[in-house]
């Protein structure tokens, strides 16, 4: 293959990774047998992905992959999908027919492709990988609505609502599934696909990987282009890799990445030839330098797109404590909001929380002070969540009125009913409205999504927390995660953390007026579903 653009190179080299584990000569590799099969789908791989499935399937002398996880980051434009769709079309008709160390086969295999949303991984699956499949004649599809594929190189797509899925020969499926916890969690897989990472959460993780523990050779695979500061998830794999690659101590994990130095020159063509592995293979440099030249003309956008996108880097990462973790508000922002003599003002509103276990639960007061600043405390944390409406009852009763607020996607919500019998007044409030929440309370904070300071003197929001319930809410700043909203987000609830502090915080800044309101205005009780 020629490409000219300023000087002639001819032919095109391997593109090796700037960081990523490295080939071991030493060891067997199935990687070989998936560039067949893309052969065979009419599109042989290019060099950097023959590069990576030969590290990425290499065995032991046991016949099982040294590599129980891959992750790959690299640019657009890499041949991701085609990569994918050769490997899994590898696992699903060829794979089955290898025999294990006891001399059986490897049997009926099932991969998971998963994207953030379900619309997205249902388009890959239809328009993606069934239209290459039927790009050849290697591999044969069956169209009649009774006909089953009987042979290893038959294939027939199902797009029924639910259970959208390609299978290969007597039992081999490749499925798409959304992005929840309680994905995949009733099936055993073979391979677990998790696309465009960046806009996943530990949670998609965990709707795949139980299902992989009990298979024979079964692997992880997480692939992406760089994200932002919301991608806490992806980073984690990156900061995981590239330690990983820099100690050689590489474990069960191989690690990929294609993407330019920080510090390079982003406008030096000779660097895009240095480190783009698909450069003069399925993209120009002319077609890079206009999105180049594009991105620079977005005010909104601007350069950080397309160093994201075309370059693979992190321009804007999530900050991270010396844990890993990525509180959603930086530590020191959250502590510079303690007021030890914060007092209420007479608007009084209640909030109320509790574990998705209902293991524990929370109250806290809210209020506008006479500065017109916001006023938050945490009052009451208990053991289970029986006892939550009595003692919001107690006190209504006590302070005089008083409204109530309550996630309605909480355990919490559930005491609702007892709230309604003691006479209280209930609006539901939808999904849409805690994201607006969430948005109010970040600017009465005085941060925006990524973190960043914005206008400290003007944040109206200040807490008196006792050294118990502080410690509570950091450790909640960090449990929490973004889960996307339309264009917006609400705090997702992890596992394992408690976030019930965090969102007391939110409902009770969103539910309280901009302004403090005329002493006439009647309490009322709200609850989000």
């Amino acid at each position: 293959m020629t490409m000219t653009t300023g000087r002639t190179r001819q032919p095109l080299p391997l593109v090796l990774p700037r960081i990523g584990t490295p080939r071991n000569p030493d060891r067997e590799t199935l990687g070989p047998q998936v560039g067949e099969v893309a052969r065979r789908l009419g599109k042989p791989l290019m060099p950097h992905q023959q590069y990576l499935h030969d590290v990425a399937l290499e065995i032991d002398a046991d016949g099982r992959f040294v590599y129980d996880e891959v992750d790959v980051t690299m640019m657009r434009q890499s041949g991701k999908t085609h990569g994918t769709l050769a490997r899994v079309t590898w696992r699903l008709a060829v794979a089955p027919k290898l025999l294990r160390p006891d001399g059986m086969p490897w049997g009926a295999q099932r991969a998971t492709f998963l994207m953030q949303h379900r619309l997205d991984a249902r388009k890959k699956l239809e328009r993606d990988f069934a239209n290459e499949l039927r790009g050849n004649r290697a591999f044969r599809e069956i169209t009649s609505i009774r006909g089953r594929p009987a042979k290893a190189n038959e294939w027939k797509l199902s797009m029924n609502n639910g259970s959208e899925n390609i299978q290969f020969g007597r039992g081999n499926y490749l499925q798409i599934d959304a992005p929840q916890k309680e994905s995949g969690h009733g099936d055993t897989l073979d391979e677990g696909d998790l696309d465009e990472a960046w806009a996943l959460t530990f949670e998609n993780e965990e709707a795949v990987a139980p299902a992989l523990a009990t298979r024979f050779n079964a692997q992880l695979w997480v692939q992406s282009t760089a994200g932002d500061v919301t991608s806490k998830y992806l980073w984690r794999k990156v900061l995981a890799g590239r330690d990983a690659c820099r100690t050689g101590n590489h474990g069960r994990v191989a690690y990929f990445e294609w993407s330019l130095p920080d510090d390079c020159d982003i406008d030096d063509e000779d660097v895009w030839w240095e480190y783009m592995p698909a450069l003069g293979r399925t993209i120009t440099p002319e077609f890079v330098r206009s999105r180049l030249e594009a991105a620079r003309r977005d005010p909104d956008k601007g350069e950080a797109a397309w160093r994201r996108a075309y370059g693979n880097q992190w321009p804007n990462p999530p900050r991270l404590d010396e844990e890993g973790n990525q509180p959603v508000i930086p530590i020191d922002v959250w502590r510079s909001r303690h007021d030890p003599r914060s007092q209420p003002g007479d608007l009084i509103l209640f909030a109320a929380d509790a574990a998705p276990d209902r293991s524990h639960g929370w109250i806290a007061v809210g209020s506008i002070r006479s500065d017109g600043r916001i006023h938050f405390e945490i009052t009451d944390d208990r053991a289970g969540v029986s006892w939550i409406a009595p003692r919001l009852i107690e006190m209504h009763r006590r302070w005089g009125g008083g409204k109530v607020v309550i996630d309605g996607r909480s355990p919490a919500s559930s005491e609702r009913a007892e709230l309604d019998a003691a006479g209280l007044d209930v609006m539901v409030v939808g999904r849409s409205e805690l994201a607006a929440f969430t948005g109010a309370f970040l600017d009465a904070v005085g941060v925006d999504l990524a973190g960043n300071v914005t206008d400290l003197d003007a944040a109206r929001f200040r807490h008196r927390l006792t050294d118990t319930h502080a410690a509570a809410f950091e450790a909640a700043l960090s449990a929490a995660t973004r889960m996307p909203v339309d264009d917006r987000f609400v705090w997702g609830r992890n596992p394992t953390g408690d976030i019930g502090p965090l969102m007391l915080a939110t409902l009770v800044v969103g539910a309280l007026p901009k302004t403090k309101p005329p002493d006439e205005e009647e309490p009322f009780a709200i609850v989000l579903r």
